[in-house]
């Protein structure tokens, strides 16, 4: 296949860029079909034995070769939309020979029945089962045999063995037994095979054939062989993985016993295992051992390769002995993808004649416990070329080997797991030593416990001078994306007259990396990158530059000679700051974006000027402070201080952006405006943190725009003037009084507020608080008005304006304060009774109930309000139903609204919500048989489901009306219907927590929209399903409505919206398979592509995938290869796919490449991580999930590492 590579000389015609894609096909060369053939020409669900079912006379015998073709004899190829795509043959239960089984990819058949099917002899060059495809114009499906495969006779062709070869991306699996006998079985083609099955003989006992996965001829392709069967005991074949194989193994004892398992040179053997069940494999005897030979396959040209073992997702962890039989020099790959969550654990003897080489941009853990004589043993060198190394125990480090940094933008790591608080290290090349190759990057990270590193018993090292330490333009990594606890480098370091990148990654809590032996050298500066914090603790006399472009540095403000710059991170504070803006030592600057993080108590910072008083800042214009176009910095996700900000600050016009990142427990204040902030500049405040001000601000006459983080008004703060607040993403703003601070006018009493999945709080004082504010308008999402009221019992009244929603907005309200409660007013000056309906508002609430309008106010529905008798009552469409306990309906009925917990039966009858307003708190479920649906008045009205606990509409429960349905609050909607009912609605939008398509119910929706900008939000979609969404015109569409506000990203905990295939595990297995016209991004979404198997996989086909901006992200978590199809449409309307959106989507774990497409078929391509990628910046993978689309100032080293 051709993969199409941005950034890249043209390939086969293709044009790039945006220029247009081609339409050419790569070609391949499959095995010819057997001229002789029997064809299979029945119907969808036909029977085997049938005889019109088949070309000729009758179904086949011993002696024929069967082909099941592409498209029905005679018929035409049918639509991926079409449900005749799909075909089942039924095989009966006697027993079926034939030579050889072929399928034609193009139609997605599925063989099952209690039969065996014994494939004898095979074709002339050994072919007994074999997916096969048009050499030019491909086809694609999957090819599931739920029989037992059993091979017999003797096989022709090179070296005698049954071929079993797959050219299609949709898998070939086989569900039954696979009775190999003592059989030689090679596998090839294009794509892959899954033994899904135990690997027995014919009787089912013990097989000892012999495996061979390699590379076939007609194609450049890998070939991947699935072992998902426990083959403890019944297999003990050798198993021979070979150039362009790749032997992926899921489940323990797929590999069986006795005979070994070898990699050769350009093969790999790869565990993987998905999410919530980790892959354990034990050894079976000790005496049975993985030979490992080279570095592995490449996933496509120009790519690197991934090391003959290979982790390949999730946390795996391997028992069984690693040795080499033969004496080789090439060099051993051991390699991982770069999944934070996963990681490949060897718990057994690794013992090499070649050098260990580290590869990928994940985690290998060797933690060998055998203990004296089995300890990990290889003479040659251990080179850390990209990722973590970790050792987690002693036996699992081998002493005489050499340790060579060598690694690049991707790491080059050797973690401390294990044992002594400090590790002693000598430079040089013999055993135990460690040196950084000449263009090397590498270091330390600690795992488990704080870790010291001392190189040469404390001795200074000369960075590009001091033999094997790190060369000039090369970067000293300390800390790691795993790493759980503080690394210490106790050496100390002269930087030798020129700028040294010191680069510190994010890793798990407040791990983080430490320089404690002190800097020095005339003219010798540190360049600080990483999402990281890196702390110098030593003396750092060094007088070059300290330039922070990523993450938080500690301590460097202790130097008086350097000049500080900030680039793009955050200056970390362990005391007050008064420092000049300028150029020379003892000075700082502003290059890009940047600013400050306290740590330890709060910190003042001051900007002096040469009197030493304070001054007042100008954004933009002030020489030295932050340009126009650049971001003030506050906070670090290590940090648990307040930066008390001491200067006036003009923001000028235009627009302006503060960015506060919440320390680890994301709470407390980040920065503390003490002064004024003055101008006409809109201001943008974003990220997870809070920001206090504390000054009159009445000088600030812009908007100020509130996305994702806090702004606090406290003490004398005020903005008075500020004309207008637009709150999204779940920032939030707080007019906070106090006992000792209130203040009754801290916004402007006209300042108009828009609330999109916003939140606005007052919090009471000890005198009565009467807050005003001009129009309050819903936009979109679930919003949020807190009001609080002091231990004293004051009131606490916020008086708006007036109330707006626009009539096509699916915008929801909750009022926290009990509204009963006299003392708690939300009052509205404009009527607004044009928002109830039947005398509630249904899409507001106030906790648990209904909010009605009493004069200019909104108030919680009191008991009385409510008819609380069982559904045999519900008699008057104008009741606003509460049911306290379990109840049923008699007959069909129309209510205005519904609050209920417990159980809901319809019993077959309608229930029509007036008013559309449906709550449910607790544990609940509406149930009922056929017949039973919900909709509301005239089915035009929304339905707003207020989800206070979890809802399970179960049964034959059905929404319809082609009503919109909103879901709001945190608990979860699971449709689980247990019949084959359709659901008929408009659009679905997700507000708030989880939707759960599951059961056997269709959803038939225009659009659905996952996600309002703010928290997390999920949609799941079933596993082992076609299309459970579907449209009543023409197919659905899906958004995802993600913040891009969230600095920790997804990786980390950040918040977003999700689409879910595969089901809700801990258990999965047949994928989701679905069809959809439009996927569109809205800021971040994910796609977590759970579930899916080789041969039953998670398959998505997009018409239109778009962003509404190109700072949007697409994030691809828990991907595998051909157990997970992303494909879109090569032209859609006329339209050429623009693969510069390749730029926005990031697979997660394939930092190492880039996002590129690959030829899929005439239709569509597939979207992979397989492109060729030269180097990043430093922290850029960090900075696209965290920060994606805002500018970065990044310190662009001389020299770029592939």
């Amino acid at each position: 296949m051709i993969y199409k590579r941005l950034f890249s000389a043209c390939v086969a015609g293709f044009v790039f860029g945006g220029l247009g894609l081609s339409s050419a096909i790569a070609q391949i060369v499959p095995p010819p079909i057997p001229s002789t053939i029997k064809e299979w020409k029945g119907p969808n669900g036909g029977n085997w034995a049938t005889a019109g079912s088949w070309t000729g006379l009758g179904p086949p015998l011993g002696s024929d070769n069967v082909l099941f073709g592409h498209e029905p004899v005679g018929g035409v190829v049918p639509s991926p939309t079409d449900d005749s795509i799909r075909q089942t043959v039924n095989t009966g239960a006697t027993n079926i020979v034939v030579r050889s089984l072929w399928f034609k990819a193009g139609l997605w058949y599925t063989l099952s029945g209690t039969a065996t099917i014994e494939l004898n002899s095979g074709t002339s060059d050994g072919h007994v089962l074999v997916v096969t495809n048009d050499a030019t114009a491909p086809k694609q499906s999957e090819t599931n045999i739920e029989n037992d495969i059993r091979l017999s006779g003797s096989f022709g062709g090179p070296n005698n063995r049954a071929r079993i070869e797959n050219w299609s991306e949709g898998g070939l699996r086989i569900g039954g037994l696979f009775r190999a006998s003592d059989h030689n079985v090679q596998f090839g083609g294009t794509g892959a095979i899954h033994i899904a099955n135990r690997i027995v003989n014919q009787d089912g006992n013990r097989s000892n054939s012999n495996f061979y996965i390699q590379g076939s001829t007609g194609t450049a392709e890998n070939v991947h062989l699935i072992l998902s069967g426990n083959n403890d005991q019944n297999y003990g074949g050798v198993i021979n993985v070979n150039a362009r194989g790749f032997l992926i193994v899921k489940t323990d004892q797929a590999l069986g016993e006795g005979s070994n398992k070898v990699v050769h040179e350009g093969g790999t053997l790869g565990l993987r295992s998905h999410r919530e069940t980790a892959l354990d494999y034990k050894q079976p005897q000790q005496n049975n051992f993985i030979s490992l030979y080279g570095d592995g396959i490449v996933r496509s040209a120009d790519t690197r390769r991934i090391g003959a073992l290979y982790n390949d997702g999730g946390w795996n962890s391997l028992d069984m002995r690693i040795d080499q039989t033969t004496q080789e020099t090439a060099p051993t790959g051991f390699g991982s993808r770069g999944d934070r969550a996963g990681g490949l654990e060897l718990k057994n003897q690794v013992k090499l004649t070649t050098q260990f080489i580290k590869l990928g941009p994940g985690l290998i853990v060797l933690n060998n416990t055998r203990g004296s004589g089995e300890a990990n043993n290889w003479a040659n060198g251990t080179v850390l070329r990209a990722g973590v190394l970790r050792f987690s125990s002693a036996a699992g480090s081998p002493t005489a080997s050499n340790f060579v940094f060598d690694g690049g933008a991707f790491g080059g790591i050797l973690e401390l797991g294990y044992g002594t608080s400090t590790f002693n290290y000598n430079l040089g090349t013999g055993g135990g030593n460690i040196r950084w190759a000449d263009t090397g990057d590498g270091g330390f990270s600690a795992f488990g416990g704080a870790r010291t590193v001392n190189i040469g018993g404390g001795a200074t090292l000369t960075w590009g001078s001091t033999t094997h330490f790190v060369g000039d333009g090369q970067a000293l990594l300390l800390s790691s994306r795993y790493a759980n606890s503080v690394i210490t480098f106790a050496n100390a370091i002269n930087l030798n007259g020129a700028l040294r990148e010191v680069r510190v990654e994010r890793g798990e809590d407040s791990a983080h990396g430490v320089l404690s032996g002190g800097l020095s050298g005339a003219g010798g500066g540190l360049v600080k990158t990483g999402d990281g914090l890196l702390q110098l603790t030593g003396s750092n006399p060094y007088s070059g530059a300290t330039r922070i472009v990523g993450g938080a540095l500690r301590g460097a403000a202790a130097n008086t000679a350097t000049n500080i710059q900030l680039a793009g991170g955050v200056l970390g504070l362990d005391a007050n700051l008064t420092l000049r803006l300028g150029t020379s030592g003892n000075q700082i600057r502003w290059l890009g974006s940047g600013g400050f993080a306290a740590y330890g108590a709060n910190r003042n910072v001051t900007f002096v000027g040469n009197g030493g008083s304070a001054v007042s800042l100008t954004w933009g214009t002030t020489g030295g402070f932050i340009g126009s176009d650049q971001e003030l910095r506050f906070g670090h996700h290590t940090a648990n201080g307040t930066v008390l900000w001491n200067n006036a600050l003009a923001l000028g016009s235009g627009e302006r952006t503060i960015r506060i990142e919440g320390g680890q427990q994301i709470s407390g204040t980040v920065v503390n405006f003490l002064l004024a902030i003055s101008g006409t500049a809109t201001l943008n405040l974003i990220g997870n943190g809070r920001i206090d001000l504390s000054a009159n601000n009445s000088a600030l006459s812009s908007s100020i725009n509130i996305y994702g983080a806090e702004l606090r008004l406290l003490g004398s703060g005020k903005l008075g003037a500020a004309a207008a607040f637009d709150i999204r993403h779940g920032g939030a703003l707080v007019i906070r009084n106090t006992n000792a601070a209130s203040d009754t006018n801290r916004i402007g009493d006209t300042a108009a507020i828009t609330l999109a999945a916003g939140t606005v709080r007052l919090e009471g004082a000890a005198t009565p608080i009467s807050e005003r504010i001009g129009e309050l308008s819903l936009e979109s999402g679930a919003s949020t008005i807190e009001l609080i009221r002091n231990t004293f019992n004051p009131s606490v009244e916020l008086h708006i304006e007036a109330l707006t929603r626009d009539s096509d907005s699916r915008a929801t309200l909750n009022v926290s304060g009990d509204l009963s409660n006299t003392l708690l007013s939300l009052k509205v000056e404009q009527d607004a009774s044009g928002h109830l309906v039947g005398g509630i508002i249904p899409w507001a609430t106030n906790g648990n109930e209904w909010i009605k309008v009493v004069g200019n106010a909104l108030k919680a529905l009191d008991n009385s309000d409510y008819h609380t008798g069982g559904g045999s009552t519900w008699t008057n469409a104008a009741y606003n139903v509460k049911a306290i306990g379990g109840t049923a309906l008699t007959g069909n009925r129309t209510i205005n609204s519904l609050i209920f917990g417990n159980s809901l039966n319809l019993s077959g009858r309608s229930l029509t919500l007036n008013s559309g307003g449906l709550m449910n708190s607790g544990l609940s479920q509406i149930l009922g048989g056929l017949g039973s649906t919900i909709t509301t008045s005239g089915g035009t009205r929304p339905l707003y489901i207020h989800n206070n606990g979890q809802l399970s509409l179960t049964g034959s429960v059905a929404l319809t009306g082609g009503m919109d349905v909103v879901k709001t609050r945190g608990g979860d909607l699971i449709f689980n219907n247990n019949t084959s009912v359709t659901h008929h609605i408009g659009s679905l939008y997700i507000h708030q927590g989880t939707v759960e398509l599951g059961g056997r119910g269709t959803l038939q929706v225009r659009r659905i929209t996952i996600g309002d900008g703010a928290g997390n939000d999920r949609l799941i979609l079933p596993g082992n399903r076609w299309n459970p969404i579907t449209s009543s015109n023409g197919l659905p569409s899906i958004t995802l409505r993600g913040t891009r506000y969230d600095p920790r990203g997804p990786e980390y905990g950040g918040d977003q919206a999700v689409l879910q295939l595969g089901g809700n595990g801990p258990n999965y297995g047949a994928g989701t398979k679905q069809h959809l016209a439009e996927l569109r991004i809205e800021g971040r979404g994910t796609i977590d592509w759970r579930g899916g198997e080789v041969g039953q996989a998670n398959i998505l086909w997009i018409d239109t995938l778009s962003f509404s901006s190109t700072s949007d992200i697409l994030f691809i978590r828990n991907w595998y290869e051909y157990e997970d199809l992303f494909l879109v449409k090569r032209v859609h309307n006329g339209v050429q796919f623009d693969d510069l959106k390749l730029n926005q989507i990031v697979f997660e774990g394939y930092q190492d490449y880039f996002t590129t497409l690959k030829d899929y078929d005439a239709d569509y391509w597939q979207i992979t991580p397989w492109g060729a990628k030269p180097a990043p910046e430093p922290s850029t993978y960090g900075a696209i999930l965290g920060a994606a689309g805002l500018a970065l100032v990044t310190w662009r080293r001389k020299r770029r590492k592939n």
